[in-house]
């Protein structure tokens, strides 16, 4: 029977490196920090959409809050730097 967060595998034997999971719980409240958007992805009939600054991918709207797939918080200012 596997552990709850499948840290274990069936024999007790690490799934996840400790140092990896250390690091991921380090980094799980930096998702709550504003980050500013910081890249625009351009389009042949002239649409510019946000780019997420942690996962990279393109947001389908200019004005969001969070990105919909990381879950970052984004800058509500949203002054797009070029």
């Amino acid at each position: 029977m596997k552990n709850k967060l499948y840290w274990f595998d069936d024999n007790r034997n690490w799934d996840e490196r400790p140092t990896r999971v250390l690091y991921e719980l380090l980094l799980s409240p930096t998702y709550r920090w504003p980050m500013q958007v910081k890249a625009v992805c351009s389009y042949k009939q002239g649409a510019e959409f946000p780019r997420c600054p942690r996962c990279r991918i393109t947001m389908e709207r200019k004005y969001q809050r969070f990105c919909d797939r990381c879950g970052q918080r984004l800058d509500v200012d949203l002054t797009i730097v070029k």
